[in-house]
């Protein structure tokens, strides 16, 4: 494991860190899934399937390219992109707080009630910290460069990020599209605890979930 690149250390731990999340509290897992941010206030709207969308057809047009600067430049776009998705660091801050046996925060790192509002340094350090709390090894690392090699640093690393993105959301799918029929779990919404059906669908899977009223 240790040759692995940061980005094969990605895959194994969010596929690792899902699954045991899901063990953990299944319902707060599937809040984490579909990224749930309330039901009222328009600011909570999750943006994550533009991103998703956006994300694929960059990478669409990355692949078609066949020039070489246009390729860098595209994927520079999509890196930073990347890193000011909020959605990216919300699900797997959720995740790392689920397995430690915590609560799904809404908008865990965007929340509008923030009285310092994070920057995406912030909240990689957030993540870093939960990481190895939770005893995941998320690798990131922070760096500042002068001058750097567009073919030997630039095009590495964005191609790693670009991979890694793609993992999350692939999984992300994958995770919801597991639920293929309706499931009663128990929720922490009170004391003794509530029933909570999750709904799901054999081609669509999980859209949701609603309390059992008995």
């Amino acid at each position: 494991m240790a040759d692995e690149l940061p980005f094969e250390i990605f895959i194994r731990e969010t596929e690792r860190l899902f699954e045991t999340a899901k063990l953990k509290d299944e319902f707060e897992y599937v809040c984490a899934l579909i990224n749930f941010n309330g039901m009222v206030d328009p600011r909570a709207l999750s943006h994550i399937h533009e991103s998703r969308d956006l994300f694929f057809q960059m990478v669409e047009l990355i692949e078609k390219s066949n020039n070489s600067h246009e390729q860098i430049r595209l994927l520079l776009l999509l890196y930073c992109h990347i890193f000011e998705m909020d959605e990216f660091y919300n699900i797997i801050g959720n995740m790392l707080r689920i397995s430690l046996g915590e609560r799904y925060g809404v908008m865990l790192y965007n929340s509008p009630t923030l009285t310092k509002e994070l920057k995406p340094a912030n909240k990689l350090d957030k993540l870093k910290s939960l990481a190895k709390k939770a005893g995941f090894e998320l690798k990131i690392d922070g760096m500042t460069k002068r001058v750097v090699s567009l073919r030997d640093y630039i095009l590495p690393l964005t191609q790693s990020t670009v991979n890694i993105a793609g993992h999350f959301f692939n999984l992300l799918r994958s995770s919801r599209l597991d639920y293929k029929e309706n499931k009663i779990v128990i929720g922490r919404l009170e004391p003794k605890g509530v029933k909570i059906e999750i709904k799901g669908h054999p081609e669509r899977g999980l859209s949701g979930f609603q309390t059992v009223i008995e």
